[in-house]
């Protein structure tokens, strides 16, 4: 039965330089959570969520390291932050943007993103109609031992304004390299402008 509940949904996962650095990135599937199935149940530390209207893998959140990295410029800032459509009913929007909708999303350090296309706005606030909002964030966790946290923050009931800026472009064929080269001073400017609690309504279980 569906009831309201006060909650922060904020997942949380961490990676190394290493892993950051590698072929692929790192990268974390987005998806519709199955309490039926224990490697499918919403964590913490994972990017599955109680939503009916969300596929089982509905995107794939990927973080990159750009190569070579440039001088003076933190290193949070140097990562490639994007968003891809795996092949979704309801698709990905780009709340970043007034232009259609790509299967690519890049996004920049504590920009927002969307999932699950609508007609209309669920929220007055809203100037893009997604269902689902989410702002990402990096930062150090440990920059001596070179962990990094990514933080993905349920904003789906927040103000997202549309930022100008080019429309996203596909990853085919993108092969990036990582440096191991860090800064451990100041952070992105991006990071962190704001703290959400969100009222949500837990849907039922998904079929």
């Amino acid at each position: 039965m569906s009831c309201l509940r006060l909650m922060e949904e904020v997942r949380k996962f961490k990676f190394t330089l290493e892993e950051a650095r590698s072929e692929r990135g790192v990268v974390k599937v987005i998806g519709r959570a199955s309490d039926g199935k224990p490697n499918r149940r919403a964590r913490k530390d994972n990017l599955l969520f109680d939503e009916k209207s969300l596929s089982k893998n509905h995107a794939m959140l990927g973080l990159k390291l750009l190569d070579p990295l440039e001088p003076n410029v933190h290193i949070i800032d140097q990562f490639r932050i994007y968003v891809k459509d795996l092949g979704s009913t309801y698709g990905i929007v780009d709340l970043n943007s007034e232009e259609s909708d790509p299967f690519v999303i890049d996004l920049k350090n504590g920009e927002r993103f969307g999932l699950v296309g609508l007609d209309e706005p669920i929220s007055m606030y809203q100037r893009r109609a997604a269902k689902l909002k989410f702002q990402v964030n990096l930062q150090y966790f440990d920059a001596r031992k070179g962990i990094f946290e990514c933080i993905v923050r349920d904003v789906s009931f927040n103000d997202s304004p549309v930022i100008s800026r080019p429309s996203s472009c596909d990853d085919e064929g993108a092969e990036l390299e990582f440096l191991s080269s860090s800064s451990s001073s100041s952070s992105s400017d991006w990071n962190f402008s704001e703290d959400f609690s969100i009222i949500r309504e837990t849907p039922s279980e998904p079929v």
